[in-house]
């Protein structure tokens, strides 16, 4: 950070404590602006944010308050990264070079509500956009087969692995039930699961992840020398698609697909309502959450003035910008973070903050 120059902040926390949400209709906020030009930790106990400059503030503290972010300078810039909680940016404050929205890349986690999807694959039209490996991502390795594991027989059919079909040991079962075949756990597999074609999309649902014998949850894929192989098998089309994973805790373990699939210039809705195309049967889901658009060869994610939001996870610290504003989420916490220059009229950068951060909540219900 230059010499002269303030981290001004806007919080707004939800008075209610409900799943990690944060009601962007909601009037019951309770909010607080802040100033700093020294690394810190942001904190909240229940409703109240505060920030703390050193371990014996922390110490201090009358109760152990949770530790939502801290701010760090580093190479002369200030960043903020996740603590305790993970920290989400709010898609509905992005941009990208031609309009609102965020650029989904493979990898990334997204949250509509309280329903969290993984992007674990797509083909936006580019060479090195498309994949093979529909269940894979960056973050998400795949579990490795020690070669000794391809000696036995197969727990369901009684045969020793072959070529092609190989054993592999996909959960913690041991002894003589501990190996299986590749395609006999894809057959077991497959009979779990049901699809719904849509016009633009096509959704896999499976009631079951887990071995019914020892309860372990089986993984996507397996790697077994050198060779990526999906247990979880969903049919990818020849055009531009995307596929989405639920994620975190659902549930019985079930596990659900979404590969959405777009023409030239098209669009899906996603949300609770019977004429979204990617419907998600999950309360704090707004009847028309959300839009993922197809253009010029990207997929644009865009919120739809939802009630609960539709965030992105932040993967790395972000850097807090110059004279612009980043939005982010904690929980039932929103703060919005710019980068002034301290001579700058503070009840002004105030105001702007706090218009900035109202902004992004809209008081409105999404259709």
């Amino acid at each position: 950070m230059k010499p002269g120059q303030l981290i001004v902040m806007k919080t707004m926390t939800w008075g209610r404590d409900s799943h990690n949400l944060f009601d962007y209709e909601s009037r019951n906020c309770i909010k607080k602006q802040f100033q700093t030009s020294s690394p810190c930790q942001v904190t909240r106990l229940e409703t109240d944010i505060n920030l703390l400059f050193s371990q014996a503030d922390l110490k201090r503290a009358s109760s152990h308050p949770d530790i939502l972010a801290t701010i760090y300078q580093e190479n002369g810039s200030f960043y903020i990264k996740s603590e305790e909680e993970p920290l989400w940016q709010v898609v509905r404050s992005l941009k990208t070079s031609s309009g609102p929205g965020h650029v989904l890349q493979k990898g990334d986690t997204i949250k509509l509500g309280r329903a969290c999807y993984k992007i674990k694959d797509l083909n936006s039209g580019n060479d090195d956009s498309s994949s093979d490996r529909t269940q894979e991502s960056e973050e998400e390795s795949t579990n490795e087969i020690p070669e000794e594991y391809e000696n036995g027989v197969c727990r369901i059919c009684f045969c020793e692995g072959e070529p092609g079909n190989p054993l592999i040991v996909p959960c913690n079962c041991t002894g003589s039930v501990k190996h299986i075949h590749l395609q006999c756990l894809q057959k077991w597999l497959s009979y779990h699961m049901s699809s719904k074609q849509c016009e633009n999309s096509a959704v896999y649902h499976w009631k079951t992840i887990e071995c019914e014998l020892c309860k372990g949850v089986f993984p996507f894929s397996l790697g077994i020398k050198g060779k990526d192989y999906n247990l979880f098998q969903v049919e990818k089309p020849d055009i531009p698609y995307i596929v989405l994973e639920a994620a975190g805790q659902n549930k019985g373990n079930e596990k659900g697909a979404h590969v959405i699939t777009f023409s030239q210039q098209s669009s899906v809705i996603l949300g609770r309502g019977h004429e979204s195309d990617v419907r998600i049967a999950d309360i704090s889901v707004s009847r028309c959450h959300a839009i993922i658009k197809y253009e010029k060869n990207q997929f644009v994610l865009e919120d739809n003035n939802s009630k609960f939001g539709t965030l992105l996870q932040v993967a790395r610290p972000i850097e807090i910008p110059l004279n612009n504003t980043v939005a982010l989420q904690a929980g039932r916490t929103v703060m919005a973070l710019s980068l002034k220059a301290s001579s700058s009229n503070i009840s002004a950068l105030y105001d702007a903050s706090l218009d900035e951060a109202e902004h992004y909540a809209p008081h409105k219900r999404s259709l």
